[in-house]
């Protein structure tokens, strides 16, 4: 979770960069974290997440969410390289683990037997093969979810539909002809909401903290040693992440 009141702008909305068009994933999880605290939000979406964290260093959104790890899809490695190449320059504020829901996205009129094919990020064809093996639906790769569903609008796709979120199809106005398509329920991203200025945590508040490291001898029982200095003080590790060194 994440409290962002003392940043906020008494009456003004703050603008939140995220990854994709509108109607996707990470526009909507941004949307969750940044109402449920109170504030009003303008989503800027950016093609690439360099462009996400280039907007924020350089004070063109005063926020951004970004996803670092998905239940079912692992680890977005280039977010933690980001992370490091701006480092100083953005800060973690904190995470928000949002709940991933596909649905089935068409036209409007269109009916559920006259969808041939299904559009969408490969990795949410892949967490929603199942259904679509079970619909006989085939899937279309495309560059994003909300993306999909933005074309199927543009080019007036009758036998096509869009897996994505109902975020998207309020945005561009399709209707859902079915939710909650996933195989697997068990489906979050894990969301940081970054920053320009670092925040200090209260004391005696428990904290999460990411910390990056090189080892500075490299051999056998190297890792066990870095490790070690939190094991001895009782701090536990919810996660480790092996990067290349640039």
């Amino acid at each position: 979770s994440v409290s962002l009141a003392p940043f906020t702008r008494h009456g003004m909305a703050s603008t939140v960069g995220f990854q994709g068009v509108p109607g996707a994933y990470s526009e909507a999880a941004a949307i969750e974290v940044f109402e449920s605290a109170g504030m009003k939000i303008e989503p800027k979406g950016y093609n690439s997440f360099e462009d996400v964290f280039v907007a924020l260093s350089e004070g063109e959104t005063e926020y951004a969410a970004v996803p670092v790890e998905n239940t079912l899809g692992g680890s977005i490695h280039v977010n933690f390289d980001l992370l490091l190449r701006f480092h100083g320059k953005v800060h973690i504020l904190g995470e928000h683990s949002f709940r991933v829901r596909h649905s089935l996205l068409a036209l409007k009129g269109v009916k559920r037997e006259d969808i041939k094919k299904v559009m969408s990020h490969p990795q949410a064809l892949a967490q929603t093969e199942a259904y679509c093996r079970a619909n006989k639906l085939v899937p279309v790769a495309a560059y994003d979810t909300a993306g999909s569903a933005k074309l199927i609008v543009e080019q007036q796709l009758s036998d096509t539909a869009a897996i994505a979120s109902m975020h998207a199809a309020d945005v561009h106005g399709l209707q859902v002809l079915d939710a909650g398509i996933e195989d697997d329920s068990n489906n979050f991203t894990r969301f940081l909401i970054l920053g320009r200025s670092p925040r200090n945590p209260s004391i005696g508040v428990p904290t999460k903290t990411s910390v990056m490291f090189v080892p500075h001898i490299h051999g056998a029982g190297a890792l066990f040693k870095a490790l070690s200095v939190f094991a001895v003080r009782d701090i536990d590790l919810s996660k480790i992440e092996s990067r290349p060194h640039r």
